[in-house]
């Protein structure tokens, strides 16, 4: 728990806000785009190793990667977030599975800038395929969502590869 914050004990959801929040606080203020693709990873890895949904709300494939509108919508006209007042950091820090799953991710991660994460993005199947699907080209505005079961899917085979290519042994906590 983060010192000083009360915890409710009736269990909201966590949503996207609350867990950029806690990478802010984890990691300090960053460019806003390194946050988007910071939360979509965390989404990603969640989802492949079983964990679940680490927020509720949908990721675009916007024309510099994935996107989660609602939070673009809390640091809009922000090139640095420095905090996102409505997240409650408490909440994910209660839960063992998301906070294993934000450790792992953000220190694989972590180091990169926006920019190295959005070019990232750009050669996985889930933005690309999205909006190849779409009918959209590079750089064109899309909305369309990047469905949470083609990240199972996709980085739940990546980390089943890296397993494989490791002799079994844990890959930089990409192979739970």
């Amino acid at each position: 728990m983060f010192q000083g914050e009360q915890v409710n004990n009736q269990n909201p959801m966590i949503g996207v806000a609350d867990v950029a929040e806690y990478i802010i606080r984890t990691l300090g203020s960053m460019e806003a785009l390194r946050l988007q693709k910071l939360c979509y990873y965390a989404q990603a890895w969640s989802l492949a190793w079983g964990r679940g949904a680490m927020f509720p709300e949908r990721i675009e494939a916007w024309g510099k990667g994935p996107v989660v509108r609602e939070l673009y919508r809390l640091h809009r006209g922000q090139y640095w977030v420095d905090a996102i007042p409505s997240g409650r950091p408490e909440l994910v820090a209660q839960d063992a599975g998301k906070v294993a799953t934000l450790n792992a991710v953000l220190a694989f991660y972590g180091h990169m800038t926006g920019q190295q994460l959005s070019d990232l993005t750009h050669v996985e199947d889930p933005w690309v395929v999205t909006r190849r699907k779409a009918g959209v080209t590079e750089g064109q505005a899309s909305s369309a969502e990047i469905g949470q079961l083609f990240l199972k899917q996709y980085y739940g085979e990546l980390a089943r590869r890296s397993a494989a290519q490791a002799g079994g042994q844990q890959v930089q906590g990409f192979a739970n």
